[in-house]
């Protein structure tokens, strides 16, 4: 009877061990799945940037700089409208208070806040800082690009 026991306990055992693997591999298949599907998201969401990034086309003209604020003229050739999320100064200094300006509005009476406008060839913005810099002026747009502008 014991050896009856004994084979009963290793069969028991080998099916118990065979459940634990095969139900470990299910979680394991599952959450692998999971991450693909994740990551498959973030590279779509990486080509949408990096689309975002390539229409946004802006090239300084003039740079001039003041004792209290400094001043960009600025030609977006791109085909979208670029907004600019940060201006930073020196590379360390955030710059709170910045406007832009067509250069059409001769007495900038009319603001265009931190939005650039998609404009046709040859149109120019101003964009004044309410800072002034001893280096450079950096720029970062919505899309994460990135613009270093130096007198």
């Amino acid at each position: 009877m014991s050896r009856k026991r004994r084979g009963i306990s290793e069969i028991l055992s080998a099916v118990i061990l065979i459940m634990a693997v095969v139900s470990s591999m299910a979680i394991y298949v599952s959450l692998s799945r999971e991450r693909i599907f994740v990551n498959m998201l973030s590279v779509g969401e990486a080509v949408k940037s990096s689309e975002d990034k390539a229409t946004e086309l802006l090239t300084k003209i003039l740079v001039t700089k003041t004792g209290k604020n400094s001043t960009a003229y600025l030609i977006n050739y791109g085909f979208k409208n670029v907004t600019i999320a940060k201006v930073f100064i020196d590379g360390n200094k955030t710059a709170q208070e910045f406007d832009t300006f067509l250069l059409s509005d001769v007495n900038f009476t009319n603001p265009l806040g931190k939005v650039l406008p998609a404009l046709s060839s040859n149109s120019t913005i101003k964009l004044f800082v309410n800072q002034t810099f001893t280096d450079r002026l950096i720029m970062i747009t919505e899309s994460g690009r990135v613009y270093e502008l130096k007198p």
